[in-house]
């Protein structure tokens, strides 16, 4: 979750990464403490991997933006598989979890439903199929008692080790091929299945099956999430168009626009006054909230 918009700006942010064995595909553990006395509303963008949020207490709404087709909902456990558009969240005053994030390809090897029934939405964890859906309860009570940080990232090094099966029971070449990816914004879908040694028709089967969308899709996000970055970093929006491999500054724009709701330029522009462009590896106090958002 990104807990990049809200009114209140005093909290706790603590982050580990997961032990050896559980990476890399088990990406990182994120621990908040929100003590705001405020109701806080938070847009998550678009992103490329799944998050398992465990809530020690309260619940945190989440719904599509205006206008979309998912419907608000509270949640205690929330799965947010891939998402190629933006998300709302909201909470009310403080609230206290852990945030586990993962490759979509991990996440099919957890819950063991294909990660299409993911994409673009977010379900209860005690909602899934199979064994880490029925122990979300135990799991949450269990962190809470743990009296610090440390305890809680310990205790998710254990539940995992146990859940997540020994050896693949996903293709690694769905791995490769997105490592690829990452590393070549611009390598083709024909040129991905011949590295792999598959079909371009057996690539996209794969990959919709174990992440949740085609390469095409995946570098899309990839692309949005790149540019972001380097506008958070102070790039001009000229600057991460060229640099995330985009056309031109319009059709940066244009895809921004698509994909969070927000041109560009307005985006930076909340960026020059808020976090409100928090990548989720930088951990840091939440700030305002755009008007656009308070409504």
């Amino acid at each position: 979750m990104d807990y990049s918009a809200c009114p209140v700006t005093s909290g706790e942010h603590v982050q580990r990464l997961p032990r050896p064995d559980l990476r890399p595909g088990v990406l990182r553990y994120r621990g908040f403490r929100l003590t705001g006395r405020t109701p806080c509303r938070h847009l998550e963008l678009p992103t490329d991997a799944v998050s398992v949020t465990l809530l020690l207490g309260g619940s945190v709404r989440m719904g599509d933006t205006p206008g979309g087709p998912f419907p608000t909902k509270a949640y205690t456990a929330p799965v947010s598989g891939l998402r190629t558009g933006a998300l709302l969240s909201e909470h009310d005053s403080g609230l206290v979890g852990v945030e586990i994030e993962m490759t979509p390809w991990t996440a099919y090897r957890l819950f063991r439903i294909p990660m299409s029934e993911l994409l673009n939405i977010v379900r209860e964890m005690s909602d899934l199929t199979g064994e880490p859906g029925y122990l979300a309860d135990g799991l949450s009570a269990a962190l809470a008692a743990r009296p610090d940080w440390h305890g809680r990232f310990d205790l998710l090094d254990a539940a995992l080790s146990a859940l997540l099966p020994p050896g693949p029971s996903h293709a690694p070449s769905v791995a490769r091929a997105w490592r690829h990816l990452v590393q070549h914004p611009g390598a083709s879908i024909a040129q991905l299945a011949h590295d792999v040694g598959w079909s371009q028709s057996q690539l996209e089967r794969r990959f919709v099956e174990q992440t949740g969308v085609t390469p095409k899709v995946a570098a899309r996000i990839m692309r949005l999430r790149r540019s972001l970055r380097l506008l958070s970093d102070g790039h001009s929006a000229a600057e991460a168009a060229l640099l995330a491999g985009y056309y031109d500054q319009a059709h940066f724009s244009r895809e921004c626009k698509t994909m969070t709701g927000f041109p560009a330029r307005i985006l930076r522009g909340r960026r020059e006054h808020s976090d409100f462009l928090q990548d989720r590896s930088r951990v840091r106090p939440a700030q305002c909230a755009s008007p656009e958002l308070a409504r």
